[in-house]
């Protein structure tokens, strides 16, 4: 396997100076995470203006243009021989001497494998655990995981999934998915301080041909009075979520428009495949 060390293909097995890299050091490093499906990279510049968004929110800067960095996802796909799986791309603050100042950014990219989920989950639903939690730079999506990573142990006695975070009365996202609500055939998903996902985009994208749909504060009592509920990401596409925090949400399993919604998406990933 091979990796991407700016703009170049090393073997995974050379020996880069991580002790001088500020990502090591100090956790300086924004990511994205790109599905590939018969070696296409899915949705591709919505990731890109994505990471290009996140590196200019913190400081950093992409070292190749848009059109280069396109150019060099594709050329990784291949070399890598990727059929199906993802493509992650870290862009980090790069070596320091001092052990604080940037100097010059490095950015990764990494093969990462197909990740196949049992079908239960979204013929029975999964359930997830509220957590009073806010990401530092919500809107950026960094390496940071310490929060969610610490309670593994908490989700994996619950039997959730994911953590929900929650702040100030409103319910936010997931630990690494949007979070949405049903209630009356309206869907709903918080609009403010969280990560944007690429799967959400599209999601709502879609939902907005069949129903309505607001993006808006949701607060915490909201999800109580809910017919359904799912959550979103790259790796999940849809799941639909029938518990938090032991209680049922609507009638407790998978409800129409979680299905309506899972069908919709996958036949939209298809229609990009065959379009690109």
């Amino acid at each position: 396997m091979y990796i991407y060390f700016n703009g170049d293909l090393l073997n995974e097995q050379a020996n880069l100076p991580i002790t001088k890299e500020l990502s090591f050091l100090r956790g300086v490093a924004i990511f994205d995470f790109c599905g590939v499906r018969n070696k296409i990279p899915l949705f591709l510049d919505d990731y890109m203006d994505r990471l290009f968004n996140s590196a200019s929110q913190v400081g950093l800067k992409v070292p190749v243009n848009r059109t280069q960095l396109g150019r060099d996802i594709s050329n990784f796909i291949h070399r890598n021989n990727i059929e199906n799986g993802y493509c992650k791309i870290i862009l980090t603050g790069g070596y320091t001497e001092d052990g604080f100042r940037p100097r010059k950014e490095n950015m990764y990219m990494m093969p990462v494998g197909e990740i196949n989920y049992d079908q239960s989950v979204y013929t029975q639903g999964v359930s997830l655990l509220l957590d009073e939690f806010k990401r530092e730079i919500p809107e950026v999506k960094t390496t940071n995981y310490l929060n969610a990573i610490r309670k593994i142990d908490q989700l994996d006695k619950a039997g959730a999934v994911e953590l929900l975070y929650h702040d100030s009365g409103q319910i936010r996202e997931c630990s690494r998915c949007n979070f949405f609500i049903v209630k009356d055939q309206v869907i709903i998903t918080q609009s403010q301080e969280i990560l944007k996902g690429i799967t959400r985009k599209q999601l709502l994208y879609i939902a907005r041909k069949t129903y309505d749909v607001e993006e808006r504060p949701i607060f915490v009592e909201e999800i109580n009075d809910a017919d359904e509920a799912f959550i979103t990401s790259t790796t999940k596409v849809l799941f639909p979520v029938v518990q938090i925090d032991g209680r049922k949400i609507g009638s407790g399993k998978v409800g129409p428009v979680s299905k309506d919604l899972l069908q919709k998406m996958n036949n939209h990933i298809k229609d990009y495949i065959k379009d690109n």
